[in-house]
């Protein structure tokens, strides 16, 4: 059985069983009906045993919907929708950019996931399909401070671009430095689950690389 029908902790055996016993008692009712000869008071009978059963029915069809895997057509929607859980899994370190397009910001305070004092939100990346382009801003890695971020700018970019060609050398075929930033691009795989599962991931990497980085 595929691994989207398995159950954790939080699903309850009981919605499932209960949902196939439904089924079988909304079939068994309808039969009931038709053996009893049509009569009125068949009918009623088996009206209010359908009824009393398919709530649960409608409990399991909504229980196998929730565990379905989502498949995408519009890549920017479906990556704004798995951006979500991201940015619920960091919060409030990363948020959608209502302002500008294709773009989430980060909280300069990177310690804000411990915290909750975030600080001023920065550009953290804007992205397409195929690439995303990050921003290394001197505020999120020093915060206010008057030391001056050129060197260390480049050995965070230095450090940042090796390790994702380390782990993700396979599916970057663009790594490099850009002015405050560096960009990524990425092959296309063939479908949209797959290209948000690959993207997502190094995403992630590169965030917890920022964690590390913010903490030198």
């Amino acid at each position: 059985m595929k691994d989207w029908f398995k159950l954790n902790d939080d699903d309850s055996l009981e919605k499932v069983v209960g949902g196939i016993f439904g089924v079988i008692a909304i079939i068994a009712a309808i039969a009931e009906i038709f053996l009893a000869g049509h009569s009125i008071e068949s009918i009623v009978a088996g009206v209010k045993d359908v009824s009393g059963t398919l709530i649960v029915v409608v409990l399991l069809i909504a229980f196998i919907k929730d565990k379905k895997p989502t498949h995408y057509k519009d890549f920017n929607k479906a990556f704004d929708f798995e951006m979500t859980k991201i940015c619920e899994k960091y919060n409030p370190v990363i948020i959608k950019d209502e302002k500008v397009e294709n773009r989430y910001n980060i909280a300069s305070k990177l310690s804000s996931i411990y915290s909750g004092q975030t600080g001023t939100y920065r550009t953290f990346f804007d992205y397409t399909e195929t690439s995303m382009t990050f921003s290394v801003k001197k505020e999120i890695f020093m915060g206010r401070s008057t030391e001056s971020f050129d060197e260390r700018q480049k050995t965070i970019i230095s450090q940042i671009t090796s390790n994702i060609k380390d782990n993700f050398g396979d599916v970057i075929t663009v790594c490099a430095p850009e002015k405050e930033g560096f960009k990524l691009e990425v092959i296309k795989k063939k479908t949209v689950t797959d290209q948000l599962e690959m993207m997502t991931g190094i995403l992630e990497r590169v965030l917890v690389l920022y964690f590390a980085e913010s903490k030198r």
